[in-house]
């Protein structure tokens, strides 16, 4: 293989490799549309990237993330499992998205060690309000 194929190839499996471990993919507008982020750990303050209320659409890859609306996961919090959410207006997170973080796993009411977004489509709880913490769940 000469030397400019293997550099391709190498390329390509670098760029997959990369898209595969990213887990939250933040994007501009409605839609999967506009410039995008990829954050792959905890973000304090999206101000510092320059992509505070910036957001309009999620796609997370993995895990479970707890999205803020004020810098150091203050304010309104809801938390979304793996999946593509082509809206945030729906969670009145629109264009005011400014901090993110993953949420860890916990152990669960059976006393089993568990994902808390996985117990919650397994138990059909779409949505829950938390009026004490100011955390929703969808």
């Amino acid at each position: 293989m000469n030397n400019t194929l293997r550099n391709l190839v190498l390329a390509c499996g670098l760029a997959v490799a990369g898209a595969a471990s990213a887990d939250v993919v933040l994007y501009q507008h409605d839609g999967f549309r506009g410039q995008t982020m990829t954050v792959d750990h905890q973000a304090w303050n999206l101000d510092r990237r320059g992509f505070n209320d910036e957001v309009s659409s999620v796609v997370i890859r993995s895990g479970t993330w707890q999205l803020c609306e004020d810098a150091r996961f203050e304010g309104r919090c809801v938390t979304l499992g793996p999946g593509r959410y082509p809206s945030l207006g729906r969670m009145g997170l629109n264009d005011k998205l400014s901090s993110l973080r993953p949420v860890e796993q916990h152990y669960g009411r059976e006393g089993r060690y568990e994902d808390r977004a996985a117990y919650d489509r397994e138990h059909n709880r779409e949505y829950r309000d938390n009026q004490y913490n100011n955390h929703d769940r969808y």
